[in-house]
């Protein structure tokens, strides 16, 4: 039986950071797809700005990616940074229409429960280039989507790391895998 679970917000809201403390304690985890591409791309030659200029072709891949780690996630508890929704919010960021495949997988995404980060400091990176405003914005369209849905949604407001991971534990079934998923 599947329990999957989904770290989202917008950039810089700790997820990376509490998806590596839970696969610690033994949770399957799933890391970002959309890092992961433009990682990919990035090892490739290519530029972010290259990588970025089309955020439609850019958002159709996330999506690829993220059925297939889906498709290729075991039985039990499975922890994902980022869920399908979250890519609606940034369809909406970008201005670009939804299309019939990202409704469709919506629709057909199944979570038992969504984490809602609260943003932290806004801090940049090779693959995290929006501004704070940028953020807070993402962050707010996150919340929207996930609010237009079925999951149930918990709030996860700045704390320490620590009490960050144990509340969101505190949600969770104990783990049934301990290796990350990639």
């Amino acid at each position: 039986m599947k329990h999957w679970f989904v770290l989202s917000g917008g950039p810089a809201t700790g997820k990376t950071t509490m998806l590596t403390m839970l696969a610690k304690r033994g949770y399957a985890v799933v890391s970002e797809t959309a890092r992961a591409h433009i990682e990919a791309e990035l090892a490739h030659g290519r530029s972010l700005e290259r990588i970025q200029s089309d955020p439609r072709a850019f958002q159709t891949e996330v999506l690829c990616r993220q059925e297939d780690a889906e498709r290729a996630a075991p039985p039990g508890v499975v922890i994902f940074d980022r869920g399908i929704p979250d890519i609606r919010a940034y369809y909406r960021f970008h201005g670009i229409p939804e299309d019939p495949a990202l409704t469709e997988a919506i629709h057909h995404a199944s979570y038992e429960r969504v984490f809602l980060l609260d943003p932290l400091p806004m801090t940049t990176d090779h693959a995290r280039v929006e501004s704070r405003a940028e953020q807070l914005e993402i962050c707010h369209l996150i919340h929207e989507v996930y609010d237009e849905l079925p999951f149930p949604t918990t709030h996860i407001p700045v704390l320490p790391m620590e009490e960050r991971c144990a509340l969101i534990q505190s949600f969770l079934p104990p783990p049934t895998h301990a290796e990350d998923i990639l």
